[in-house]
C-alpha cells in the first residue's frame, strides 16, 4: 500500500499586473506551480479525472520554459509565434509520457486599465484513451472522467470562476478544433489567441489557472504550450485622418467573432474581422463600436471615435 501525503495549497500572492505574464523572463517568477502523479478516476459526470498535486513548486519535467523550435511529434511552434518578438512560452506537462502525470500553472495579478485585456494563447496535444478487450479485439473508450484533459480556469479575487474565461478539452476521437496525427489517437491544435475582457475586474484581482493531466488509467496523455500578454482594453485607431485617407482600426484579437458598425448606422455590419478600414468622404467626428464575442459566448463591447479633416486645398 502506498499512501501519499497531500500538501495544504500555499499561499498565492497577488501579482502586479503583467508580471511575467508570457513567461518573457526566461523563468516561470510570479507564478505558483504544482504536479503530481496521482490521477484518479472522475466521479460521474465529472468531466476529467481528479488531479491531486503531490508537489507545489516548478520543475523542468513539467513546467518547462521553451525556445525556438517544433514539438517533438507535431508542427507546434515550441514558442507562440502570434507573440511578436516573443522568445520563450511554457511547456505545461512531461510531453508524450502517460504516466498519471498531472501539472497545473496559475497567477494572481491585480487589474488595472493597463491589463484589463488579458489574451492567452495555448497550444495542446492530447491522446484519444482507449484499451483494447484482449478477449474479442475491440477497442473500448475511456469514459470522459478517465480521458486525458487541458483546462483553462479564470476566477475573482474570491475565487469564484469568471464564466466567460473557462476552458475545457478533453480527450477522445475527432476532438472539435484538433487535428489527428493519420491513424493514430493523437490530437494536436495549433496557437490560438483567447481574449478575456477583464474591465468588470478593475481594482479587484483575477486567478489565471492552466491544468493538463494524463488519463486516469495510466497510458495515455495531455501536454499543452502556452504564453500570454496583456494591454489596455481598447481599439487602436488614428485619433485625426484626413478626407479620403484609408486608414486601419484594429480591434483586440483573440475573440470568436467581431461585428463593426458606424454607431449613426448600427444596422449596417462593416467588418466581421477584428480590423476595419475607412475612407471617409466627409469631415467630421465619426463614432465605430465593435462587438467582439469570445469562445464562451460572453461579449464585449468597445467604442472610439475619429475625426475627418478636410483635405488641404492646394493652389498652384
Amino acid at each position: 500500500t502506498i499512501s501519499n501525503t497531500v500538501p495544504a495549497h500555499p499561499a498565492n500572492p497577488t501579482q502586479p499586473a503583467c508580471t511575467n505574464i508570457g513567461f518573457d523572463a526566461g523563468s516561470t517568477s510570479g507564478w505558483l506551480g504544482s504536479w503530481g502523479h496521482s490521477m484518479q478516476n472522475g466521479v460521474a459526470p465529472q468531466p476529467t479525472p481528479t488531479y491531486t498535486p503531490l508537489f507545489y513548486n516548478t520543475t523542468g519535467g513539467h513546467h518547462t520554459i521553451t525556445t525556438p523550435g517544433t514539438d517533438v511529434q507535431t508542427p507546434i511552434q515550441r514558442v507562440c509565434p502570434l507573440i511578436p518578438g516573443n522568445a520563450n512560452s511554457l511547456l505545461l506537462g512531461d510531453g508524450p509520457n502517460g504516466a498519471y502525470g498531472g501539472a497545473r500553472i496559475e497567477q494572481k495579478f491585480s487589474v488595472t486599465a493597463s491589463n484589463a485585456l488579458f489574451t492567452y494563447y495555448y497550444a495542446a496535444v492530447l491522446q484519444n484513451a482507449y484499451t483494447i478487450n484482449t478477449t474479442t479485439g475491440d477497442t473500448v473508450l475511456h469514459l470522459p472522467q478517465e480521458q486525458p484533459y487541458f483546462q483553462i480556469d479564470a476566477l475573482d479575487c474570491a475565487g469564484n470562476p469568471i464564466a466567460c474565461g473557462n476552458l475545457l478539452v478533453t480527450g477522445g476521437p475527432g476532438i472539435p478544433g484538433f487535428t489527428q496525427i493519420g491513424n493514430s489517437g493523437i490530437f494536436w491544435k495549433d496557437w490560438t489567441a483567447v481574449m478575456l475582457d477583464l474591465t468588470p475586474y478593475v481594482g479587484s484581482c483575477v486567478t489565471i489557472r492552466f491544468t493538463v493531466g494524463d488519463c486516469s488509467i495510466g497510458a495515455h496523455y495531455a501536454y499543452a504550450y502556452l504564453d500570454a500578454s496583456c494591454a489596455p482594453m481598447s481599439i487602436v485607431a488614428p485619433p485625426n485622418i484626413c478626407q479620403y485617407q484609408t486608414s486601419t482600426l484594429t480591434a483586440p484579437v483573440g475573440a470568436a467573432s467581431y461585428s463593426w458598425v458606424q454607431t449613426s448606422a448600427p444596422g449596417t455590419v462593416l467588418s466581421t474581422s477584428n480590423t476595419l478600414s475607412v475612407t471617409p468622404t466627409t469631415t467630421g467626428t465619426f463614432n465605430y463600436q465593435c462587438t467582439m464575442t469570445s469562445v464562451t459566448g460572453c461579449n464585449s463591447t468597445l467604442t472610439t471615435s475619429v475625426t475627418v479633416l478636410p483635405s488641404p486645398q492646394i493652389t498652384v
